[in-house]
């Protein structure tokens, strides 16, 4: 889950200590680093796959910079963060995907025991990173 990387849109609360073209690095760094800690994951299991489910929808070009090589890019659908976050698993379901993890963009230090652990068990396993952002692991069927 992101927003394009735009100048003066992301990292808001830190303008001022940062320019806004610096909070635009920080945030691209932030999803490169996610991406990186998910490219572990991946190697580990066969058959993960990567999506990134972005707003703006047509946005596309604006993750270009981030690094994140062969991952599908969905829009996200809905009025607020709740429902883009719900439309979000439901598009994954959709599209055939047995277990979906989300995880936001500022949860660039979730351990990756998250997804190891939740993939496993089916249980919808929740864990937080060392930055207090929540990651989720849903299966089909589970809450």
């Amino acid at each position: 889950m992101a927003k394009a990387p735009r100048e003066g849109d992301v990292k808001t609360r830190l303008l001022g200590a940062l320019s806004p073209e610096e909070a635009r690095r920080l945030y691209v760094a932030f999803l490169s680093d996610t991406f990186a800690l998910m490219e572990d994951l991946k190697e580990e299991r066969e058959g993960l796959i990567l999506a990134l489910c972005y707003t703006p929808e047509g946005e596309e070009e604006a993750f270009e910079e981030v690094e994140r090589e062969g991952s599908l890019m969905i829009p996200q659908r809905g009025e607020n963060l709740g429902e883009r976050l719900t439309n979000c698993f439901a598009d994954l379901f959709a599209l055939g995907f047995e277990s979906v993890a989300v995880i936001g963009a500022d949860s660039p230090t979730a351990p990756g025991e998250y997804g190891r652990n939740g993939s496993d068990d089916g249980s919808g396993e929740r864990g937080r990173a060392e930055s207090g952002s929540a990651a989720r692991m849903v299966r089909r069927g589970h809450a």
